[in-house]
């Protein structure tokens, strides 16, 4: 997804190896975190985010919003889900402010969470609405 115009613009979490990602880069690489990763994406793609250490779910996106990367580190406990709304793609850390006014339960995965206690992703308790698998991009 390497593009000049790549912006993150949601991220939960912390980048551990902050310094020794911005020592790698061929360019500047801003103070915070979410320029960081832009820079690292810019740069290397989806699969730099291999290298970055810590608990992160991001989302990024190119300035026309035409192309969007969720992704999450493998060991993370920040939830990432998402929804199409309006032909755009929405993404928030937990499900809550992607529910729409008549929010319908997904029966599959009532009875998944009731069998398991768990529904894995990227299925989620409600209709239209996904999850981020911990380790996807």
């Amino acid at each position: 997804m390497a593009d000049a115009a790549l912006r993150v613009r949601l991220l939960s979490g912390r980048i551990e190896n902050a310094g020794e990602l911005r020592a790698s880069l061929r360019g500047p690489a801003p103070d915070d975190d979410e320029g960081l990763l832009a820079v690292l994406l810019e740069e290397q793609g989806p699969a730099g985010l291999a290298r970055v250490a810590g608990g992160f779910a991001l989302v990024a996106e190119t300035a026309d919003r035409r192309r969007t990367l969720l992704a999450r580190d493998p060991w993370s406990l920040q939830e990432l889900h998402w929804a199409r709304r309006h032909g755009r793609v929405e993404a928030a850390v937990g499900p809550r402010p992607l529910l729409a006014e008549s929010v319908e339960p997904d029966a599959g995965a009532v009875l998944e969470w009731l069998v398991y206690r768990q529904v894995l992703p990227p299925r989620t308790l409600f209709r239209g609405v996904a999850a981020v698998a911990p380790g996807v991009a």
